[in-house]
């Protein structure tokens, strides 16, 4: 009996210590997965994720932290995305605090980085108008060309507490025009296989009511890619560039690629007016911008009205005939405006514009002349810095 309780008791001594062996082994090995997965998660990620970004952005990025967010997620803290250092005042293009990183983690296992969808919150994107070179700052903000390899579906982006700023540069350095809020979500599935968009703000910098909400699809092989937009937009009560507009009714449908923007129609009611472009629009190099504006009874005006088109700080950003005409007759009031650019987006205040104002009710104050005219009627005609007065009246006093 002695003997068969020892052995028993040794047998259940060795099941312990093969529990014991067990239980280390599998504590070891999860230990040694959490370890690697902090070490991933800390030290590689950011790392990857960095190099990622810099090819796309064309840029430096830097990213203070990063970890995994359950099992296909992860989470980067402190991203600054900076363009030409030079060019932009040492001022990142985008500063986010927060950027989560949803993956399709059955492609990572083929060795296949899929972003599902991410989430950019309290961010800031900045885009800049060169003054002195007279031309918008766009290449940094565009994504650079990627290999065959690269993801072809788009990827939901997801906004939270964003915002745009957008500045002009001069010689006394950078002035902020205006800032806009940005939430919403960019690049919903649709069940035609397009994709869907809503971008709106949130009553910070001013903004009133504003929503914008489309959708935009692939172009197969060579075919250019589709863009619809509709919405409304309402500027702060202090106005930009002193112009304060309520811009109703929005439409935008275009075709685009890398090269250029095919604008089929673009319109929107301002006040009791209403505009109408269409045109082309090169996107890089010296590649033509050609743009045919009408305006149906908009109210002009040198200095701040509300939904007006207040051109005083407009001026440097017209053709120079045109800027000649506004700085001598200092027009106001109602018109009809038709209006042909062309130029270069890059250099676009050196556009040639050319067209006609039908004057409604206009008044106009010449400095050559020693009093007001007013109830101007007719059309005046310009092309560069020649104008043609063509039945027009009017009468002072």
């Amino acid at each position: 009996m002695n003997i068969r309780f020892k052995i028993k008791a040794i047998h259940r001594l060795l099941a312990r210590r093969k529990s014991f062996l067990f239980a280390e082994a599998l504590f070891f090995w999860l230990l040694a997965v959490v370890l690697l997965y902090l070490f991933v998660g800390y030290l590689i990620v950011p790392s990857v994720v960095e190099s990622k970004i810099a090819r796309l952005a064309g840029g430096q990025v830097d990213i203070q932290s990063g970890r995994f967010k359950g099992l296909r997620g992860i989470r980067l803290k402190g991203i600054v995305v900076a363009g030409d250092s030079e060019q932009s005042q040492g001022t990142p293009i985008l500063q986010a605090d927060e950027i989560e990183v949803y993956f399709n983690r059955w492609h990572l296992l083929r060795g296949q980085f899929t972003v599902d969808h991410l989430t950019l919150t309290d961010f800031l994107i900045t885009v800049d108008y060169d003054a002195i070179d007279q031309r918008w700052r766009l290449s940094d903000l565009l994504p650079q060309a990627s290999p065959a390899s690269e993801q072809k579906a788009f990827a939901l982006v997801v906004l939270k507490r964003g915002a745009l700023r957008v500045r002009r540069i001069d010689e006394d350095g950078p002035e902020t025009i205006t800032t806009v809020s940005l939430n919403g979500r960019i690049g919903e599935k649709a069940e035609d296989g397009k994709y869907l968009f809503s971008i709106e703000t949130d009553g910070r910098f001013g903004y009133g009511d504003s929503r914008l909400e489309g959708q935009f699809g692939r172009g197969s092989d060579d075919a250019k890619h589709e863009f619809r937009l509709t919405g409304q937009i309402q500027m702060p009560q202090a106005g930009v560039l002193q112009n304060q507009w309520n811009l109703r009714d929005i439409q935008l449908a275009c075709l685009f690629d890398e090269h250029s923007i095919d604008v089929r129609q673009f319109g929107f009611s301002l006040g009791d007016g209403r505009a109408a472009v269409t045109g082309n629009i090169g996107l890089d190099g010296d590649r033509p911008l050609t743009l045919d504006v009408d305006l149906d009874q908009f109210k002009l005006a040198e200095y701040f009205t509300p939904d007006a088109v207040v051109y005083d700080t407009l001026q440097g950003f017209v053709d120079p005939g045109l800027k000649g005409f506004l700085s001598r007759y200092h027009p106001s009031g109602l018109a009809d405006v038709e209006v042909k650019v062309d130029g270069a987006l890059k250099y676009v205040s050196s556009a040639r514009v050319e067209g006609s104002i039908n004057c409604r009710d206009i008044l106009a104050n010449d400095q050559r002349f020693p009093y007001s005219i007013e109830n101007m009627k007719g059309a005046i005609e310009f092309t560069g810095r020649t104008l043609r007065l063509a039945g027009l009246t009017a009468h002072h006093g």
